[in-house]
């Protein structure tokens, strides 16, 4: 029985082996005033190639419970995201057959940064006039973080 889970397992690992592990970003550790968006920020960026596979990338998002992954800088230099919405937008509302889809084709460059010294008020200021759900933080051109909408409303509720 645990030979046939590990082959079990192994197929499983092998069929996502395009998007792995050693894509999350280290944990950043500066502290951050109170009322910036440093503060809040989930320290750890998880970051998919372009090249990525949709269906590799929406299985790694599911299994470590998040709703968005940072797209590496294409040729230009850009990064991008791809959001659980750029899947719904993208794939299902336009009725794409994930097989052959990569991450590059539905993702959404440029990528909207702030500093992790942006005051909250500010931040969601941006959120709103730009309609987005989450911002990623970034320092000297790289991402270091992610803020949403709803890390903003839980601070709002806990500060009561």
């Amino acid at each position: 029985m645990i030979a046939n889970m590990d082959r079990v397992i192994g197929e499983q690992l092998e069929s996502h082996h395009a998007v792995g592990p050693e894509l999350v970003r280290p944990v950043e550790v500066t502290p951050y005033p109170r009322l910036s968006v440093g503060a809040l920020m989930t320290r750890g960026v998880v970051a998919v190639s372009g090249s990525a596979p949709v269906s590799d990338t929406t299985h790694l998002m599911r299994s470590r419970g998040i709703t968005s992954v940072v797209v590496e800088p294409d040729s230009s230099g850009t990064w991008g995201i791809m959001t659980m919405r750029d899947v719904l937008k993208k794939i299902v509302l336009e009725e794409r057959d994930l097989a052959g889809v990569t991450v590059e084709a539905i993702a959404t460059r440029p990528l909207i940064t702030v500093s992790p010294d942006l005051t909250l008020k500010e931040c969601a200021n941006l959120m709103l006039e730009q309609n987005i759900r989450r911002v990623v933080v970034a320092q000297d051109g790289e991402p270091i973080g992610i803020i949403s909408e709803t890390d903003i409303f839980r601070f709002v509720e806990e500060s009561r």
